[in-house]
């Protein structure tokens, strides 16, 4: 058996091995120049991937300082001291409040560059009104008169124009700064509205017409401001006189000269071909009367601007009227 096993061992296992072995080193070989010849550019690729390992590590500390940077932002401070308000504010009116309130809550988002709070100083206030066309005349810088907030009807307080945009707006309306002389406590607070009423004109004295007393020749120069009025002669006849016209308030006409207190006039101009006119009945007195004219406008109060507001009927005392 030994025999048999010994004798198979050498005439077919011995070369088979022999066989294995030579077609082994033929490999090696043929593995080995192959590697020789693509020693260099295998040797270049690997330089490549260490440079491009080196670029990606490098971007990569530089992204996490930024991170470390941006984690400052995360933390909110105020830069000044005030009241906090949900939004952005825009002429009087803060926008964007609710929807941002809705959005800061765990695992919302929000719009970059977007506005998430505004910080109010309490002092000083002003309110944010708006003039007509109309009235952009009689309201001026230093223009003063008196606030009533809305939520506090039976308070006033004092008010001055401070500024007035030179160019109108959108709606062809003037923006206006005004400041209020506020005690040390009160209850103001931005965002609140109230009623302005501005003093346009302040005279002690003033003569006022019905405006259809006057009669107006538009095709003379000083037509603007001035009119004719016809007086009354004990004489029963009338003459007809020239007058300088000042404000108008309501139907009511400022005369400035031309007639004094006293005097009896028309009720209307008549007509061309009658001079006269029977005084029974047809006849005004000029009076006197006491002139404090205001605007009055509605506005909001906010420690840096407010809404906007419509300028309501003007106020003031009548002349009285008298027949005979």
């Amino acid at each position: 058996m030994s025999k048999m096993y010994y004798e198979r061992s050498v005439g077919m296992d011995a070369p088979r091995r022999e066989e294995r072995l030579r077609r082994s080193a033929r490999m090696e070989e043929i593995e080995y120049r192959h590697r020789r010849q693509t020693f260099d550019f295998s040797l270049e690729q690997a330089k490549l991937r260490l440079e491009r390992a080196k670029q990606t590590h490098q971007k990569t500390v530089e992204s996490f300082e930024k991170f470390k940077k941006d984690k400052e932002f995360l933390v909110l401070r105020a830069p000044a001291d005030g009241i906090l308000y949900y939004g952005e504010y825009d002429k009087g009116k803060w926008n964007g409040g609710n929807q941002i309130a809705g959005a800061l809550i765990i695992g919302e988002t929000v719009r970059n560059d977007q506005a998430l709070f505004s910080i109010v100083e309490p002092r000083p206030s002003l309110f944010r009104s708006t003039v007509t066309e109309k009235d952009l005349d009689a309201v001026r810088p230093g223009t003063s008169g008196r606030v009533t907030p809305t939520a506090f009807p039976d308070v006033r307080y004092d008010i001055k124009v401070a500024e007035i945009n030179a160019y109108p707006g959108p709606a062809n309306d003037y923006t206006a700064m005004l400041r209020p002389t506020l005690p040390k406590e009160n209850k103001i607070a931005p965002g609140m509205t109230g009623s302005v009423e501005l003093v346009v004109c302040d005279k002690k004295e003033t003569l006022l017409v019905p405006t259809s007393t006057l009669e107006k020749k538009e095709e003379e120069e000083d037509s603007y401001n001035h009119a004719y009025v016809y007086l009354y002669r004990e004489t029963g006849t009338t003459e007809r006189v020239k007058v300088t016209l000042g404000k108008v308030k309501g139907d009511k006409t400022e005369i400035l000269a031309g007639v004094r207190v006293g005097q009896e006039i028309l009720k209307s101009p008549p007509k061309e071909e009658k001079a006269k006119a029977e005084k029974n009945g047809d006849s005004k007195t000029v009076t006197d009367a006491k002139s404090n004219d205001s605007k009055s406008k509605d506005s909001d109060a906010n420690d840096s601007k407010g809404k906007d507001s419509k300028t309501n009927d003007s106020k003031g005392k009548d002349a009285k009227e008298s027949k005979e």
